[in-house]
């Protein structure tokens, strides 16, 4: 299946996931400086396996070599770099330039005209997770103790904002390969036949329990 703009007639409505409500908000938000934390944990004891002179580099950390400044613009490097990673996988298989949007606490990028397959979704909506951490990852070994630090913590941010997209992930993977999914930012909504197994599918659930991060 490839993605497309026109939806079939056999296909209908399934579920629409609301990333503006407030409970799932909360909870994953909490999920996320959960993720924050350890995620920060991991890189830390990797980049010391890789050179024991960064065991103690948190404390050198916040005590010389970082300031607000710095935090601020590797933070906005992330969330950049995350966005265009969804953005290039929408453009993939599109061929043409998505929309990329920043709200007060989020960011976006998505392609409201089209319908992708679970499949192809599945990659758009892992791209930052996957391949940005491979490429950080990767670069530890190269890198010096200043940024070595500011690397890892780009890292955990990254990971800390895809929460979002782990769950929207985790929604469609409850779903057979040959559902659609149509991402307009705020709102997820997946499609699929109107018929399945000779049985009418249940009425349209909507998921009001939203999430906004760096990660959607």
């Amino acid at each position: 299946m490839k993605a497309t703009r026109d939806l079939s007639s056999s296909y209908e409505l399934l579920q629409i996931v609301d990333l503006t409500g407030p409970k799932l908000t909360i909870g994953l938000n909490l999920a996320g400086l959960a993720l924050l934390f350890v995620c920060g944990w991991v890189s830390m004891k990797l980049a010391a396996e890789i050179n024991p002179h960064y065991l103690m580099l948190p404390l050198r950390l916040f005590a010389r070599s970082f300031s607000w400044f710095t935090f601020l613009l590797v933070l906005l490097t992330t969330v950049i770099a995350h966005e265009l990673a969804h953005a290039f996988f929408f453009w993939f298989f599109t061929k043409e330039r998505p929309q990329i949007g920043f709200g007060l606490l989020y960011a976006y990028a998505a392609a409201p005209t089209w319908h992708f397959p679970r499949n192809q979704f599945l990659l758009i909506g892992l791209a930052p997770l996957i391949f940005l951490s491979g490429i950080g990852l990767s670069l530890l070994p190269f890198v010096g103790e200043t940024a070595v630090s500011h690397l890892i913590l780009a890292l955990t941010l990254n990971v800390a904002g895809a929460t979002g997209d782990m769950y929207v992930c985790g929604r469609l993977l409850t779903y057979p390969a040959h559902v659609l999914a149509r991402d307009e930012g705020a709102v997820i909504s997946i499609y699929g036949p109107a018929l399945d197994n000779g049985q009418q599918t249940q009425p349209p659930q909507t998921d009001h329990q939203g999430f906004n991060t760096a990660g959607k």
